[in-house]
């Protein structure tokens, strides 16, 4: 679109981090330079989370890998922020949501009337597509209440592994030979988490 009149140019705003460093980027490479320097010098004050941290999973992550993972990544966040966050568990009963819609509906009734910021374990889906769906209906229908980090079932469950135990119980543990790549999927979670 053709611009009536002079064009503005600016200057993106310097962010200070931790130890008083200045980060001073273009807007072209914004995003990166902050991702990349929060990793690094991490923010300038830790500072307590608020208001109410959600941790939003189904009935289809198993307890076990549910309480590690949330575990492993309030550790992450500790390590990047300074303090973790206390999260509040937010249950999805979805055994009975058959469809994209009873699943939607499942965790919007779930969430409620709460309000902050939250991670979000997006269910499995069936069909390619649906999960995608899934995601950009609960951003517009959340937004304005909890603002979400989504992660999906499936890239939570790749790192984990079910083995039966000598009593025939099934136990979900880590599978250590992919922690380096489980420890770089969980940095990359909270980066996007404290974005």
């Amino acid at each position: 679109r053709k611009l009536n009149g002079e064009v503005q140019l600016f200057n993106p705003p310097k962010i200070r981090m931790a130890d008083d460093e200045v980060l001073t980027t273009n807007l072209a490479s914004m995003g990166k330079d902050r991702f990349d320097a929060l990793r690094h010098l991490g923010p300038s004050t830790p500072t307590d989370f608020f208001p109410e941290q959600l941790f939003i999973s189904g009935d289809s992550l198993p307890e076990e890998v549910r309480l590690d993972f949330k575990e492993q990544f309030s550790g992450v966040l500790r390590d990047l922020n300074g303090k973790a966050p206390t999260f509040h568990n937010v249950k999805v009963d979805d055994r009975f949501a058959s469809n994209l819609r009873e699943r939607f509906n499942a965790i919007v009734n779930a969430v409620g009337n709460r309000q902050g910021y939250g991670i979000l374990v997006l269910p499995k889906e069936r069909k390619d597509g649906q999960k995608k769906k899934l995601h950009d209906a609960l951003k517009r229908k959340l937004w304005n209440q909890v603002q979400t980090q989504c992660v999906s079932l499936e890239s939570i469950l790749r790192f984990y592994r079910s083995e039966k135990d000598r009593f025939g119980e099934v136990r979900w543990v880590l599978n250590e030979r992919n922690r380096n790549r489980y420890n770089s999927f969980l940095r990359f979670l909270a980066l996007g988490y404290l974005e």
